[in-house]
């Protein structure tokens, strides 16, 4: 029986299948997060997009054309 047919989609499989995943470092967990929880980096990305859309014509006339 593969993990596939153990686990539903979405669920994680049980710790002892994967020994190593403990022994990852931040970059590793901020990089399985993100594979696990896709909506909620979506949605932080397009919150992004949107704050920084609506502060560009703000520093556009901030700046001086000299530069």
């Amino acid at each position: 029986m593969s993990v596939v047919d153990q686990t539903r989609l979405g669920e994680s499989p049980p710790r002892e299948e994967y020994p190593h995943a403990a022994n990852v470092g931040p970059i590793g967990r901020l990089g399985r997060y993100t594979a696990t929880h896709f909506r909620v980096v979506l949605v932080a990305w397009l919150l992004v997009a949107v704050v920084l859309g609506f502060f560009a014509p703000r520093v556009e006339t901030a700046v001086p054309s000299s530069l």
